[in-house]
């Protein structure tokens, strides 16, 4: 019977579950949401310290929503400056720098750092603090130590009042605790020892160089080159910093024949030339903002400073040290020189900002530079140009401005190359210089000088951009993306029109090229932008599919300026791709101010240049179309009406004529405009039509202010009257008709 049965047993079981998989079929029901996992914490936390404690529990578990919502509350408790300072004693600072970093545990993770490096700088801000623990140095065991943890949480920030005290101390076991205690900090002080280096005192130096020596800093080699070798060093320090580089070098303090002085200048030359010309780049120590800290010895306060500042004047300080310190062993050799006034002219650029020029006062850098005598100025310029050092070469064409000689105009003058450098900022600091410096003979690039002003005359006072796609809609998204970022956007359908209007219009800070172009594909279009002078300089940036990126990486480094970004359905999404590109560019876009006062610059030289002997060597007449639109700017009309007046053609007389009679203008204007309507007909005749001489004699008529019919008579005397109505004008004489 039990075989039976078993038999039943399996048809029933098999027919249930046929009729299960027949339900699951024609309505399967929805899963199951996942079953919360359960805490890992056997306990609840009820104190901060409790909590902090389960925190960096479940961050080694991995359970970062629960490390969340227990760190917002922790953020939102009740934090006292001696919770913070003990939980960094018990935990290290290293806890708070990786809750920091956890993406999942934003923004609760990166406001508890900053709140403990609040506390921590105000801890060792107070000098009293500092001193405090220096003293425990020389305590018994447990003091030392407590000393060494208390300095090394507080890191590099303690390190300028440790050697302030070290330097003043006559005790040589203070000294010595310092400098083991500066050791025991770690590498975190490698740079400020580094920046130590600089300080007068000799004790001071010491500590640093046992510092850096025992802490296996080799980054501190190119820094010890001068203390080895220059002039003026005490023989004992020289010997121990020979000594550093050799440890350092080949791990053998004896082997100091390995550290040659030859040795040291090459290394501190290269060094500095690799960054400064950007073929190297100092590391970012925060990402997020790519900043980085550099330490130097402030001389006039006698006191180690820390400057946090970007990557790219970071970089020029660094390469300024070295430049420096390398002439200072080769003082006399012209690479060195060059090297050292460049990186210090573009590190000034870059601190006082590309929107204000760079000030000429006593002491500036810019006076200094002016010492140096044109020679070094223009070959340094030269260099400047070839490294494609925009802020070196703008801040030296300032100054080779202020001297300027004919010279700068004949040759190979690097002045005359700048006119073709891939940047307009450069271009027309050139062009400034060229004039000033008033040649009298005609050189190569004149009518590149006549071309710069025209551009500076079609700013419109903002940037533009310009949009370069063959599919109309888009293209008009992409340039509304453009107007919300401030520029006027342009948008062209094809690449020649596109090139077309970079070249011919100033103001254009930014093209950018659908990979679909037509009439000119993209390739022969980034060809042409590449090969001009007026566009070389424009930053570009080429769109299309996301699976197009990797086919345009090649162009894309090819073309320099240039990068990629993926097809975006908001401006948002367009420009959180373009934004690191656009921030990485050495000189930003001119300010509206700073285009408004090239434009009047512009039409300063224009009317300078029409009116001087040496007019000859710059033709202006191919400025008219330029010129003409803007005569109704008061600002700049006095400028352009005497530019306008040498340019003999009836267009120009038509335009001064209606200037001249445009009663909504100022008078003074207006008389200015009839001068120089008189002056253009005498000196290229009569041009006006028969209607535009009929209006000039009618206002002169009807005008009834005694300024202004003055002003035209002269000019109602060229007209040649007839006998009869010169008649009719002398029966007036005298009647105050």
């Amino acid at each position: 019977m039990a075989r039976p049965l078993c038999w039943l047993l399996l048809v029933v079981i098999t027919a249930g579950s046929v009729r299960m998989t027949h339900a699951q079929e024609v309505a399967a029901p929805a899963p199951l949401p996942p079953a919360p996992q359960p805490s890992p914490l056997l306990t609840e936390p009820t104190t901060p310290e409790e909590l902090f404690s389960s925190i960096m529990l479940l961050v080694e578990l991995g359970r970062f929503d629960l490390a969340q919502k227990y760190l917002e509350q922790f953020e939102q408790g009740d934090l006292s400056d001696e919770l913070l300072l003990k939980l960094r004693d018990q935990h290290g600072t290293g806890a708070f720098v990786r809750l920091s970093r956890i993406p999942e545990l934003q923004p609760a993770g990166k406001a508890v750092m900053d709140r403990v490096n609040k506390v921590a700088q105000g801890q060792v801000d107070d000098p009293a603090f500092v001193e405090g623990m220096i003293n425990r140095l020389q305590g018994n065991p447990t003091e030392r130590e407590i000393a060494v943890r208390e300095l090394r949480n507080a890191g590099p920030r303690a390190v300028p009042q440790m050697l302030r005290i070290l330097g003043m101390s006559q005790i040589s076991e203070q000294r010595e605790a310092i400098g083991m205690a500066l050791i025991r900090m770690g590498r975190q002080v490698v740079p400020a020892l580094i920046g130590a280096l600089e300080a007068p005192n000799e004790a001071i130096r010491t500590a640093a160089i046992d510092g850096l020596q025992a802490l296996e800093a080799q980054e501190a080699i190119p820094f010890l080159w001068s203390l080895a070798f220059a002039e003026g060093i005490p023989a004992g320090t020289q010997l121990q910093a020979r000594r550093a580089i050799a440890v350092l070098k080949t791990g053998d303090a004896k082997n100091t024949e390995a550290v040659q002085s030859l040795m040291a200048v090459e290394d501190l030359r290269s060094r500095a030339e690799a960054l400064f010309t950007r073929r190297e780049v100092l590391p970012a120590e925060n990402e997020a903002d790519k900043t980085r800290t550099t330490w130097r010895w402030d001389l006039q306060n006698d006191v180690l400073v820390a400057k946090t500042e970007g990557i790219v004047p970071a970089s020029l300080e660094t390469a300024q040290r070295m430049a420096r310190e390398a002439l200072a062993l080769a003082p006399e050799r012209a690479d060195l020189q060059r090297l050292m006034l460049s990186s210090t002219l573009a590190l000034e650029v870059q601190r006082n900002g590309w929107d204000k020029p760079l000030p000429m006062t006593a002491g500036s850098v810019l006076q200094g530079a002016l010492t140096t005598g044109l020679p070094l100025l223009n070959d340094t310029l030269r260099e400047a140009l070839a490294w494609g050092r925009t802020d070196a070469a703008w801040a030296l064409l300032t100054a080779i401005k202020q001297s300027p000689s004919r010279e700068l105009a004949r040759g190979h003058s690097p002045v005359l190359a700048a006119l073709n450098y891939p940047d307009a900022r450069i271009q027309f600091e050139a062009a400034m210089t060229v004039l000033r410096a008033e040649p009298i003979d005609a050189f190569p690039g004149s009518r590149r000088v006549v071309e710069i002003l025209r551009r500076a005359l079609t700013d419109p006072g903002q940037a533009r951009g310009i949009v370069i796609d063959a599919d109309r809609e888009r293209g008009t998204i992409v340039g509304g993306f453009l107007n919300e970022q401030g520029y006027e956007g342009l948008a062209v359908a094809t690449g020649k029109q596109g090139f077309s209007k970079a070249a011919e219009l100033a103001g254009i800070d930014l093209i950018v090229v659908h990979i679909n172009a037509v009439d000119w594909a993209v390739t022969q279009t980034m060809a042409n932008l590449r090969a001009d002078a007026r566009t070389a300089s424009i930053p570009v940036i080429l769109y299309g599919p996301e699976d197009a990126r990797l086919k345009m990486a090649r162009l894309v480094k090819r073309s320099g300026l240039t990068t990629y970004v993926g097809e975006a359905a908001s401006a948002d999404d367009f420009w959180s791709q373009a934004r690191p590109f656009l921030a990485s560019l050495q000189a930003p876009p001119l300010t509206a101010e700073q285009r408004r006062e090239q434009r009047i610059i512009a039409t300063y030289w224009l009317a300078t240049i029409a009116t001087s002997k040496n007019a000859r060597l710059f033709d202006i007449a191919g400025a008219e179309d330029e010129m003409l639109p803007l005569i109704d700017d008061e600002t700049l009309a006095p400028n352009l009406i005497v530019a306008l007046g040498t340019i003999p053609n009836h267009r120009v007389q038509s335009r001064l004529a209606e200037f001249a009679l445009n009663s909504r203008l100022p008078l003074e204007t207006r008389t200015h405009a009839i001068d120089q309507l008189a002056a253009h007909i005498q000196r290229f005749g009569l041009l006006l039509s028969k209607d535009e001489i009929g209006l000039v004699n009618a206002a002169y008529e009807a005008d009834e202010n005694p300024a202004i019919q003055a002003a035209l008579a002269p000019v109602i005397g060229t007209f040649q009257p007839n006998a009869g109505l010169a008649g009719q004008r002398l029966q007036r004489l005298g009647t105050g008709r």
